[in-house]
């Protein structure tokens, strides 16, 4: 799959590189024109989008993610309180799904981004870990499941999937192994 120059100007955005140059920078690198007079920082980032491949969104691992969301009729009284569902809709969360996977080598550069399995595996934990946390909250501030993935601030499903990395330590054969 080929990332596109919106792809590439997000995750450029979201390291705090300017939007401008990485966009003339991809404009540049698609036409075959010399690059090597860009910032460092934005090379290392298009040397990054060349050489990872995108994971996929399988749909065997989007049917178990979202039957982590509690719906309406399933959850406690105080969610139902809320009057909304924070399960979402299917199409939303494929389509933020597809999209938090293609600028998941940018946003979160130091993971194995070939290891389709691994990343599932985080993205399962840092989800569980939230909605357990917002569980015993009572679903205070609670985001719909599309939402969680990416919203207009980013992405909550990123932030949990640091907090997972950062909490537990790598097991013995290199790859972290994560109990919650």
């Amino acid at each position: 799959m080929k990332f596109t120059k919106k792809t590439f100007v997000n995750a450029a955005i979201g390291q705090g590189l300017d939007a401008g140059t990485a966009e003339t920078l991809w404009y540049a690198a698609s036409k075959g024109y010399e690059i090597s007079y860009f910032p460092e920082q934005f090379l290392d980032l298009l040397e990054t989008f060349q050489t990872v491949e995108v994971l996929s969104v399988r749909t065997e691992f989007i049917n178990q993610w979202m039957k982590e969301w509690p719906s309406l009729g399933n959850m406690q009284e105080d969610v139902r309180e809320n009057k909304y569902a924070i399960s979402g809709n299917r199409p939303e969360v494929v389509k933020r799904m597809r999209q938090f996977m293609s600028e998941l080598p940018a946003r979160l550069p130091h993971l194995p981004q070939n290891d389709q399995e691994y990343v599932e595996d985080l993205i399962m934990r840092a989800t569980r870990w939230y909605l357990k946390e917002r569980r015993e909250d009572g679903w205070y501030m609670v985001k719909k499941n599309h939402k969680f993935i990416k919203d207009t601030n980013g992405s909550v499903l990123a932030d949990w999937m640091e907090r997972v990395l950062n909490r537990r330590a790598p097991a013995s054969d290199g790859r972290r192994r994560f109990t919650i």
